[in-house]
């Protein structure tokens, strides 16, 4: 590939190292997340029970430089280059679909595969990673102890989560989310998990939008807890 890849600088990440310092099941389809229109320079990840959707809506040009396709070929010959592009990029078959040309932008739908985005995607809702295996890779001898330098509000209702309620949280899913690109043009990130959200790190800058699905809005990234 000819570009360095946009894609791959958001999700290669240290999650390693992120925040080593300082009931309902989920499935009911929240009526606000389901109107969501994505604006250029937008993205919508889906995390799915065995694969991932990732939804993008961008300016023409931009999608001409990133992906190396010519906005003027048919909606066909887009779709096989954008979906030779990113079975190159995963090392899997992708599936491209809701391809839409405006007069400026286009928009389009990449499904691939849990485990081979796993690869790409550092805290990645699919490598089940909670958030007791979280805390003792970063060297604290309990979540609580964990929770007295790193804060968390609760997705509910933004309150702020005390450390000695932290435990009841250990056996959940820590996810990375991000929305800052290399050349900072990403204008936002949705991400749609399959169970709800239960905690935010207090640091993140997001807005609500369902009990599964959250927007970190532009120059953000952390942690979120999902349930298990």
């Amino acid at each position: 590939m000819k570009k360095a890849l946009s894609f791959l600088l958001i999700f290669v990440v240290l999650f390693s190292f992120a925040g080593c310092s300082g009931d309902d099941s989920g499935k009911k389809k929240s009526e606000k997340a389901e109107k969501i229109e994505l604006e250029p320079g937008q993205m919508f990840i889906e995390f799915k029970k065995k694969s991932v959707i990732v939804t993008y809506m961008m300016r023409d040009d931009d999608a001409e430089y990133e992906y190396d396709i010519n906005m003027k070929d048919s909606k066909k010959d887009i779709e096989e280059d954008l979906e030779d592009y990113f079975s190159d990029l995963f090392n899997d078959n992708v599936k491209i679909s809701e391809l839409k040309k405006g007069k400026d932008y286009i928009s389009f739908s990449v499904e691939v595969d849990a485990d081979s985005f796993i690869d790409f995607y550092e805290g990645s809702y699919h490598e089940k990673y909670t958030l007791k295996e979280h805390v003792y890779l970063c060297g604290y001898a309990s979540v609580e102890d964990f929770g007295r330098s790193y804060r968390f509000v609760s997705y509910k209702n933004d309150k702020k989560v005390d450390s000695g309620d932290l435990g009841k949280y250990k056996n959940d899913y820590l996810v990375w989310v991000s929305s800052i690109m290399d050349n900072g043009s990403r204008k936002g990130i949705y991400y749609k998990l399959p169970s709800k959200i239960l905690l935010v790190s207090k640091e993140l800058k997001y807005e609500k939008i369902s009990d599964d699905t959250i927007f970190i809005k532009r120059n953000s990234d952390d942690i979120i807890v999902v349930k298990n």
